[in-house]
């Protein structure tokens, strides 16, 4: 039997059969080029090859007294940890680290920690200058994902729980190396030996701490503390008020300070004035270091500032961000500098 179709129709016919076998042969070629492409790779690895290599994660550090030394060698230890070659042949990290140059300037830490927002770094390392005006960066680094580790001065715990911040610490344990320095500075006086307590800025968490602790030792051995006053961390500052205070109180034998920068004017205060006084700092500061050997300084705190910044890393790097991390502390004393 013959079928006879019309010209036009049967030249759409064609045309529609040859148009499924043209989107047939290009549906199944990738899917045979995939075939093939597994044939031929049978018996080598299962791994593909890396054309390039993983990005290193970048870390901002929001730091102050930049202008100090324990500050600058805390940024250049950082630096050059997170530089090392690891096995893959990459740095660990890269890091960029800026703020302020004293210990007061909050605007200049707020405009740094707007810039490395802009830099897109993956997480950051601050040590406060105000332990309450940089809340609001800590939220904005929230929204954006951007995990924080804390140094230095402690943000308010009060603020971060309030505002539901998350900020792991680093740093040792203020209260039990405060305990132990007054432990020893208690034991070079005799009951009732009157001693001034050189503190912090007002409000600060970190020296509330120390002060806190030292002060509760003192008392409990019998020493008389009769002045609590801040020396703001700053030598001329501490200097100052130990002055005022060997004029009201001419017997003041002994001085706690929270720094070592406090214990240097204190000390520079008692030698103007003529007077020993048994001082103690906390810190660890190569300058004090010295006065320690001799005796002119009783006694300081290393916490190992310097490494502040690596330990911070190691944190942010090993992703346990949500306990603090105490860090190694000791007590220093002249014997343990003689050669």
């Amino acid at each position: 039997m013959a079928f006879c179709f019309p010209l036009p129709r049967l030249l759409m016919f064609l045309g529609v059969q040859l148009l499924r076998g043209i989107l047939l042969f290009a549906v199944g070629l990738p899917a045979a080029c995939w075939v093939l492409a597994e044939e031929s790779g049978r018996g080598q690895t299962a791994n593909p090859v890396r054309t390039q290599k993983e990005e290193v994660p970048v870390i901002g550090f929001v730091l102050q007294e930049l202008g100090s030394s324990a500050y600058q060698q805390l940024e250049e230890q950082a630096k050059a940890y997170c530089e090392e070659e690891l096995a893959s042949g990459q740095a660990r990290c890269q890091l960029i680290s800026g703020g302020a140059l004293d210990g007061r300037d909050v605007a200049v830490q707020k405009q740094w920690f707007k810039q490395l927002l802009l830099k897109k770094v993956n997480s950051l390392v601050i040590a406060p200058v105000s332990t309450k005006a940089l809340i609001p960066q800590l939220i904005e680094a929230r929204k954006r994902g951007i995990p924080v580790v804390n140094i230095g001065s402690r943000f308010d715990l009060q603020l971060l729980v309030r505002n539901r911040l998350q900020v792991p610490w680093v740093g040792p344990d203020n209260a039990a190396a405060a305990r132990t320095i007054a432990s020893h500075l208690a034991k070079t006086l005799e009951s009732g030996d009157k001693v001034i307590i050189l503190a912090g800025p007002p409000g600060e968490l970190m020296s509330f701490t120390r002060v806190s602790s030292a002060k509760k030792v003192l008392g409990n051995a019998g020493v008389n503390v009769v002045a609590v006053e801040s020396g703001q961390w700053d030598s001329d500052r501490a200097q100052a008020v130990t002055l005022r205070l060997l004029d009201k109180y001419s017997d003041l034998k002994g001085v706690f300070a929270a720094s070592d920068n406090m214990a240097l004017g204190a000390m520079r205060a008692g030698d103007l004035k003529g007077i020993k006084l048994k001082v103690t700092g906390f810190g660890g500061d190569p300058r004090l270091l010295d006065y320690v050997r001799t005796g002119r300084i009783l006694a300081t705190i290393d916490w190992y500032p310097r490494q502040q910044g690596v330990y911070a890393i190691d944190k942010l790097l090993n992703g346990s961000l949500v306990d603090d991390r105490m860090t190694p502390w000791r007590l220093i004393v002249s014997s343990d500098l003689k050669d």
